[in-house]
Order: C-alpha cells, then sequence, then structure tokens
C-alpha cells in the first residue's frame, strides 16, 4: 500500500519538480545614487546624460540576483542540548522530538511558505550621448523570475505524525509554482526638453523556459489498499531542452537532453519621465516590460478529483500516473499559448539640499504586477563629486522591512557600482544564511567616458 502512495507522491514530484526549470527584483537603492550609468533600467528617462559621454559593459558589467522567503534554515533547524552533554548543544531538525509542535508551528508563517529567487544578468550593453539632448542604449540581458508558494498545512501534518495507513488522511491546501527564463534585448532612448527628460526602451523577448503548475485543496484518504483523492491539478512547462524518446506518451524515467533553442517570442516598451527643477526638486515615474509573451506549450496536463478512487494498476509506474491522471497529452505540443508579461510600476522623489548640493533625501517605490510584489523604499545620500556616490536607505516589502546600502565609484574611464537591499547578517559556518531572506544584490564593472565638467570649462 505505501508502495503505490510512494509512486503516486513520485509522479505528483515529477510532474512539479520538471516544470521548475518571477518580486521587484531591481536594486531599489540604486534610484538614490547620483550620476549612476545604470538609472535608466529603472526608467528609460533616466539616462546619465550630464556626466556619460559613452559607456560599453561586458558580461561583469551588471549583475543583479534577488532571494526572497518567508522562511529560513532556522525554522528547519534548532539548537537542542546534547543527550551525552547538557552542557552543549547540537543542531537538530524540526521533526526531532526535542522540539515541540507549538515551537515549531510558532516559526511557520501565518499561511503560505513563499520563495522568490531572481536573476538578472546583463551580457552586453553601451550607450552613447545622440546629439546636445538625446542619449541612447542598447543592451542584451538574461532574467530569470521564479515564485513558488506552497501552504503550511501539510508540514504541520507532518509534525502532528501523520502517518501512512488506512484511515489516514493528507491533506495540502495549495501549491503553485511560476517561472519564467528568457533573453531580452532592449533599445532605449531618451530626450531632454527644458527641464523634462522623456524616454521610451523597445524590447524583444525570446523565451527559454517557462512553467507552471498549481495543486489546489489537494486531498488523499488511504483505504484498506486503495486511495481516494480529491483536488484540481494543472502544470504546462514550455522549453525546447528537455528531450522525451518517441512514442505516444511522455516517458518521465528517460527525460534528456533536447536542444538549445527558443520555446516563446514576445515585445513589450519601457515608459518613463524624469524632471528636475532649478531648486534641486526631482521627480521620476515609469512604466517597465508593458507587453506580451507567446510560449510553446511542449508538456500541458490538468486533473480534477472529488473523493475519486484511484484503481490499483499491477506494476504501474510514475509514467502511468503522470500521463494518465494527469492527462498529458503529446498532440498538444506546439500549441501557443500568448499572455502579459509582469509589469513594473517605478515612481519616485529626490531633493538635493540647498545648503549643500551633494546631499539629497528621497523615497522610491515600485510594483510588479501578476507577482503582487512591492518596494518601498527612503534613502540618503551624500555625492561629494562626480566620481563617487553613496546612499543609505530603509524599505518595506512584503517580505518584511530591510536595510539597504548602494555605492557608485567612477575612477578614470571606469565605474563600479555595488549595492545591497536587505544585508544577511547570519551565516552558518558553511556560508549559508540562517534566516529567511529578503534580499537584492547588485555589482557590475564597465568602462564609461565621462563628460566634460561644465565646472572646470567655466573656470
Amino acid at each position: 500500500m505505501s508502495v503505490k502512495l510512494s509512486k503516486m507522491m513520485t509522479a505528483a514530484a515529477i510532474s512539479l519538480l520538471f516544470s521548475l526549470n518571477s518580486g521587484a527584483q531591481q536594486l531599489g537603492g540604486a534610484y538614490f545614487l547620483d550620476d549612476f550609468v545604470y538609472s535608466y533600467e529603472m526608467n528609460p528617462a533616466m539616462h546619465d546624460a550630464k556626466t556619460t559621454r559613452v559607456f560599453v559593459g561586458f558580461l561583469l558589467n551588471d549583475i543583479t540576483i534577488g532571494a526572497h522567503t518567508n522562511v529560513g534554515l532556522s525554522t528547519f533547524l534548532y539548537p537542542k542540548p546534547m543527550d551525552s552533554n547538557p552542557d552543549q548543544k547540537e543542531l537538530v531538525l524540526f521533526m526531532n522530538e526535542k522540539v515541540s509542535y507549538d515551537e515549531f508551528v510558532g516559526k511557520l508563517p501565518a499561511n503560505d511558505i513563499r520563495v522568490n529567487p531572481n536573476i538578472n544578468l546583463n551580457l552586453l550593453s553601451f550607450g552613447f550621448k545622440a546629439g546636445k539632448n538625446g542619449f541612447f542604449s542598447f543592451d542584451s540581458r538574461l532574467k530569470s523570475r521564479t515564485k513558488v508558494t506552497v501552504s503550511t498545512d501539510i508540514l504541520k501534518e507532518v509534525k502532528s505524525g501523520l502517518e501512512f495507513k488506512e484511515g489516514s488522511e493528507i491533506n495540502m491546501k495549495n501549491l503553485d509554482m511560476y517561472t519564467r527564463e528568457y533573453i531580452e534585448l532592449a533599445a532605449d532612448y531618451s530626450h531632454k526638453v527644458g527641464n523634462v527628460r522623456l524616454g521610451i526602451a523597445a524590447k524583444f523577448l525570446m523565451g527559454l523556459a517557462a512553467a507552471d503548475a498549481s495543486l489546489k485543496n489537494i486531498g488523499v484518504k488511504i483505504g484498506d489498499d486503495q486511495y481516494f483523492a480529491t483536488g484540481d491539478i494543472n502544470a504546462a512547462v514550455s522549453t525546447t531542452m528537455l528531450g522525451f524518446p518517441a512514442g505516444p506518451t511522455y516517458d518521465f524515467n528517460n527525460i534528456g537532453f533536447g536542444k538549445v533553442g527558443f520555446s516563446g517570442f514576445g515585445g513589450a516598451v519601457d515608459l518613463g519621465v524624469h524632471y528636475e527643477a532649478p531648486f534641486g526638486l526631482i521627480l521620476s515615474a515609469s512604466v517597465l516590460d508593458l507587453g506580451v509573451m507567446s510560449w510553446k506549450n511542449t508538456i500541458s496536463g490538468e486533473a480534477s478529483f472529488n473523493n475519486t478512487l484511484i484503481e490499483e494498476v499491477k506494476d504501474a509506474d510514475a509514467n502511468y500516473y503522470a500521463n494518465t491522471l494527469l492527462h498529458l497529452d503529446r498532440s498538444k505540443e506546439g500549441v501557443a499559448n500568448m499572455e502579459m508579461l509582469p509589469m513594473t510600476i517605478n515612481a519616485g522623489i529626490r531633493y538635493k539640499m540647498p545648503f549643500y548640493k551633494g546631499l539629497s533625501i528621497g523615497v522610491h517605490g515600485s510594483y510588479v504586477t501578476k507577482l503582487n510584489a512591492f518596494d518601498a523604499r527612503v534613502g540618503l545620500t551624500l555625492s561629494p563629486c562626480r566620481w563617487f556616490s553613496i546612499s543609505g536607505n530603509y524599505g518595506i516589502t512584503d517580505y518584511g522591512a530591510a536595510f539597504g546600502a548602494a555605492m557608485n565609484l567612477r575612477p578614470g574611464p571606469f565605474t563600479f557600482f555595488v549595492g545591497m537591499d536587505g544585508f544577511i547578517s547570519k551565516f552558518t559556518p558553511q556560508g549559508i544564511p540562517v534566516n529567511a531572506l529578503n534580499t537584492v544584490a547588485k555589482v557590475g564593472i564597465l568602462v564609461s567616458v565621462k563628460t566634460p565638467n561644465e565646472k572646470k570649462n567655466k573656470k
């Protein structure tokens, strides 16, 4: 009996993990930096046309990594006195009898566990002044956005002593997975009219992989060698990089490498406006990734159960459960699926102090649709000269509060920047973060030729 249940759970795990091939993943603190080359990533109207004449970067020029979770290693591991030596402590798993049910459940989120890793890697970028008031830039980026949500009820059941025996019932409210990986080619142009700079970016998108999986109100009742299932399952994955042997159904026991290629194409635009008043007030607003993507679903399946008897099948394997119960159909390969991209809305305000222009304060906020991610920050910036700017900020996000800092250093023809929103303060001896993560880190180095200093020219 337990063998059959294990096969069913293996099939579900294969279907879900197979789909795992997107939080605000920009560095919010970068908004507060002065003379920052990549400001236009947050707003196409924020080209650094005042300081930068031309720039070029490759591979190491702009790397952004985000990691957001509402649980950490400390949720599942606990320091407890050793049996042999109570004066010393050892780390034990949450299932250990030394960890009480209330202690473990008290560390779980109220509803769902959320994990949100993201990557933005700039492969190549360059930009230059176009005439007196214009600026043009081009970027090729690799982007990855993932979001996984799992209800905590299954962990509570496990801790309370879940048993796989006749009469037992296993329940899980939901498990949702969303991921998108694609290459983005973006051409940006901004133009200054008076104190206002307007910007627009046109983007061409080439999809590498996309996956969605959803389990809702899943329940399994265990009878006498019988299983009764309740719930809804939907799964879809699009990628050319997975290969299956020829046949009428998918063979999950023999998954191989397919081919390097694109599984979707799309387009988007960024729109932005940036205003700088003579008395030091700066206003900014933008809409990013306003567009669509078309994916070809290579695998998709769905199932709906209402206390349905899952019949015994002799020697049934994971392929039977995945293909039959999830209704996977190879004839659906190549079916296109059009979707709107998660859109990011940014808005910010800064004020440069009248007694010292190198000191400024500001507020910036962003919101990502579909992912329901938000980030609001207040920041303080010190920029004593054109080649150095440093800022600190405090923010509130959908994963909680976070401190951040960023620095922009531009000696000679080079630019180096580094920043982090949400510091990681505690690690294990192996370098693994202990607590929940709410972090975006950004670093880069590139060649940038500055414009002549107007003040020196006047002298």
